[in-house]
């Protein structure tokens, strides 16, 4: 038997829909606001039509609505990845802001990142690095083949759509608070490509591996400043914007999830193929992540702000790190060159 209520509560809180949840069906379903009312409240009855518009048109799992116990409803998942795959760069990056603008309006907003590379908020400010990635994120998930992202020294990212996207993002993330789980293992995939691409030949310009290298340097400086600071900024401005609490974690270093909580709804994005991403508003779901990553959190270290020992320490490993990986490279890329 279809449980009515609970699937406009599912629209409410697992969809972001609390807001505008009237207008919303109104519009779909093509009823008056008073006749929607009357759906909402279950005073009357949704066909069997109206039923699966809304299923079609508002992507509800269907199957999680017909039954009370949460025990037996499945754990629904979410990937605009399984149903678009972009043909520009933009693309992916307008969806990513997307998202974002979705939850700007929630009460009490908050998120907690778990990191398994450095977050994407901090390498949208150095373009050639983040071209370097979109370059790797091409070949292996969306073979973009109508532009030529990653093309020169001097040009970094090469795209003028992509700027004003990128700034909307860190824009938008500054805005709140989060907290933060490094890894001391946060560049390691990077530098793993970095390693491929000049022993593949796709790397072959010294001044073009090394403008890459210096802009990790200063990405390093960047995350050490913000974390000195417990505030995070534009790498080109240091007025605070909002606060940040970074652990330090030793424990877990392969996922990478971002949870966002507000008062109305809470929501899970987990890292699956990189750079797409799996999302859950399951209720189930998003109370377990919260008690893993709280657990995880206790068993790590602060390092914003206070732990000085150990956060100098964190830094001094990683530009040790790099260093000795700037001179690997630069040796191999001149054995290469011949």
């Amino acid at each position: 038997m279809l449980d009515q209520k609970g699937l406009f509560e599912y629209l409410k809180a697992e969809k972001g829909q609390s807001q505008n949840l009237v207008h919303n069906i109104s519009e779909v379903l093509g009823l008056s606001i008073s006749n929607t009312y009357k759906k909402i409240s279950g005073d009357s009855q949704l066909t069997a039509d109206q039923l699966l518009i809304l299923v079609q048109k508002m992507n509800i799992p269907l199957a999680s609505l017909l039954s009370n116990d949460l025990g037996l409803q499945p754990y629904p998942f979410e990937s605009d990845a399984l149903i678009f795959k972009p043909y520009r760069y933009d693309q992916y990056w307008q969806n990513i802001l997307d998202h974002l603008n979705q939850v700007r309006n929630l009460t009490n907003l908050r998120a907690t990142v778990l990191a398994n590379e450095i977050p994407f908020s901090y390498m949208l400010q150095f373009p050639r690095l983040i071209g370097f990635k979109m370059d790797i994120w091409n070949r292996l998930s969306w073979d973009i083949k109508d532009q030529i992202l990653w093309d020169g020294i001097d040009s970094g990212i090469g795209d003028n759509a992509l700027n004003p996207i990128f700034k909307n993002i860190c824009d938008f993330y500054f805005e709140f608070p989060t907290e933060e789980i490094w890894n001391s293992e946060m560049l390691r995939l990077t530098y793993m490509q970095i390693r491929y691409y000049v022993a593949s030949g796709y790397l072959t310009d010294q001044k073009e591996l090394n403008y890459l290298l210096e802009e990790i340097d200063q990405l390093i400086t960047y995350l050490k400043d913000i974390a000195e600071s417990g505030q995070k900024f534009f790498r080109k401005s240091d007025a605070p914007l909002s606060e940040i609490k970074i652990y330090l974690n030793q424990l877990n270093i392969n996922s990478e999830v971002i949870f966002i909580q507000g008062d109305e709804y809470q929501l899970v994005y987990n890292k699956y193929d990189t750079p797409n991403y799996l999302r859950s508003a399951d209720r189930r779901i998003c109370e377990h992540m919260e008690w893993y990553l709280g657990n995880l959190k206790r068993h790590s270290s602060l390092i914003s702000i206070h732990g000085a020992q150990q956060r100098n320490s964190f830094f001094r490993q990683m530009f040790e790190a790099h260093d000795r990986f700037r001179d690997r490279m630069n040796g191999l890329i001149e054995f290469m060159n011949g």
